[in-house]
Formats: structure tokens, sequence, C-alpha cells
């Protein structure tokens, strides 16, 4: 009988050792899951905070490229409305002076035109690879068949058009 009760003692120790064993393990693994559940909490704040984030920069983005458009749009409906007056005066000239003169103005309101257009391209568009990609094709241009260092024409040169433009017309 001696014996039964030592096995049955040494059972239950090593029952109870396991038991503690587990117990412990139990205990490791909570704490192991509140840190990983702390974590994906963390995670999906940040997860959230970058969608939001993503989807304000697409409207800003969209509202920068409607914005774009429209003065795009209206800069064309300028200069679409600029050439329709122009061929009235064009047509309502009667003296090769008055051409010059027009000639001239133009020539004034065009240069202004294309420096507010770089303006815009420069300055109110934000810089992307298409816009680098249109600089640089413009500057390989320019490079290609460079402006006069002045837009001066000389007034003998300027006559001698205004004659033989006024000369067609008759």
């Amino acid at each position: 009988m001696a014996f039964l009760f030592k096995k049955q003692q040494t059972t239950t120790s090593s029952n109870s050792e396991t038991m503690r064993a587990q117990c412990a393990r139990l205990e490791e693994l909570k704490r192991e899951n509140e840190d990983l559940r702390s974590k994906l909490e963390t995670v999906q704040a940040r997860e959230s905070m970058i969608v939001d984030t993503l989807a304000s920069a697409r409207k800003i983005a969209k509202e920068y490229q409607e914005e774009a458009k429209l003065r795009f749009a209206l800069e064309c409906e300028r200069l679409e409305n600029y050439r329709s007056r122009w061929l009235g005066y064009v047509s309502n000239i009667s003296t090769a002076e008055q051409l010059g003169e027009e000639i001239i103005r133009t020539n004034i309101l065009l240069k202004n035109c294309a420096d507010d257009m770089k303006r815009i391209i420069n300055e109110d568009l934000p810089h992307s690879p298409q816009i680098e990609s249109f600089i640089s094709e413009i500057e390989r241009i320019s490079s290609i068949a460079p402006a006069p260092a002045d837009n001066y024409m000389p007034g003998s040169e300027l006559k001698r058009l205004v004659e033989q433009l006024a000369n067609s017309r008759h």
C-alpha cells in the first residue's frame, strides 16, 4: 500500500507542476495577446490616418486640376476673343500706318500673354513630370532656334512690311 500512496503522491505532485507551468504559459500568452492587440490598434489608427490623408490629397489634387483646367480654358477663350477682335481690326483698318500700330500693340499683348502663361506654369501649377517635360521641351526648342536678343523690328523693316501688306490688300 505504501507503494500505491507514493505513486499517487508523485502523480499529484507532477500534475501540480504541470498545472503551474500551464498557468504560467497561459498568463504569458494573455500578455502577448494584449500586446499584439495594442499594436494592432496602433497600426489600425495609423492606417485610418493614412487613408484619410490620401483621400484629402486626392481631393486637393482634383481641385488643383479643375482650377488649372478652368484657368487654361479661360485663357483660351481670352485668346480666341482677342483673335476675333484682331481680325475685326484688320478688316476695318484703312491705312498702313494704323495697321503697323495695331501690329505693335498685338506684339506687346501676345508677349504679355506668353509671360502670363509662363508665370502660370512656373508658379501656379504644381511641379510634375509633365510640367518638367514641357519646360525642357521649350528649352530644347529655344536652343535650336533661339529668339532674337530683343523683339525690336527696325522701323524701315516694319514700314516695308506694312506697305507690302497694304499693297496686297488692294
